[in-house]
């Protein structure tokens, strides 16, 4: 959707802003936030604050044009978000209702119930919970239930493992990497974590698309023992910020 997108998007405008210092690169984030908010999808705008509040607590001990631009974002975004709510015709951004979700998660919490150990099998919620009831979902709308119900409490402990293990590791290689390579971590984990948050009310992660390309890339670098390699050269974002660099 276009809400993930942006999602995605915004991170890696602020690694393109690092990389050419462009005011047009500004402005395309602020259009891409407004573009957000007209999507009127409360998954993504949450997932973006995810993403902003992370980038704000990595660079939030420099002082640097970036630590401004981040900063100044959280600060227009989260009172923007709040005034939201005093607009006609956006009840459904501020609303707490999941929309019939709560339908969908119940018939896939009671398969779980009927096989916690094993699960009906890994990606076959759909087929063998959802489409064999009266509910008309057509997908799990939740990455934690659909691996809940396929592959039971095991699967679903290690799923989360491997969460929290990844973030762990990312972390960790923020921490001890050098300062020229922190951007890199640093949008790898708030592309990371967003999507997965995102994951609690859509399927993202487990299910093919272009959003789980991008969080599994993400993960990836994050467990890399040593990430530098794959950001060192003409990479895919360095090729793009030089060519956008010539273009203006």
């Amino acid at each position: 959707t276009l809400a993930g997108l942006i999602a995605i998007s915004i991170p890696l405008s602020v690694h393109l802003f690092v990389r050419i210092k462009s005011f047009v690169v500004v402005f395309g984030i602020i259009v891409q936030f407004i573009a957000l908010i007209l999507t009127f999808s409360r998954t993504g705008l949450i997932v973006t604050l995810t993403g902003i509040v992370l980038l704000t607590f990595f660079f939030l001990h420099q002082r640097s044009k970036l630590n401004l631009v981040i900063r100044a974002g959280f600060l227009i975004s989260v009172p923007s978000v709040l005034l939201i709510n005093y607009i006609p015709g956006v009840d459904r951004l501020t609303s707490l209702s999941f929309t019939a979700r709560e339908i969908t998660w119940a018939a896939l919490y009671e398969s779980f119930t009927q096989n916690p150990v094993t699960g009906t099998g890994f990606g076959v919620s759909n087929e063998a919970v959802l489409f064999v009831t009266e509910n008309t979902a057509t997908s799990a709308h939740s990455d934690y239930f659909a691996v809940l119900a396929e592959l039971g409490v095991v699967g679903f402990v290690l799923f989360l493992f491997l969460l929290i293990f990844s973030t762990l590791i990312g972390l960790k290689n923020y921490i001890n990497s050098d300062p020229s390579e922190k951007l890199y971590l640093a949008v790898a984990m708030a592309i990371f974590v967003s999507l997965s948050v995102r994951g609690l009310t859509e399927t993202v992660m487990i299910r093919p698309g272009f959003i789980q390309l991008f969080w599994a890339y993400a993960l990836g670098y994050m467990l890399s023992s040593n990430p530098t390699k794959i950001i060192r050269g003409n990479t895919l974002l360095d090729e793009n910020a030089t060519l956008f660099k010539k273009l203006n």
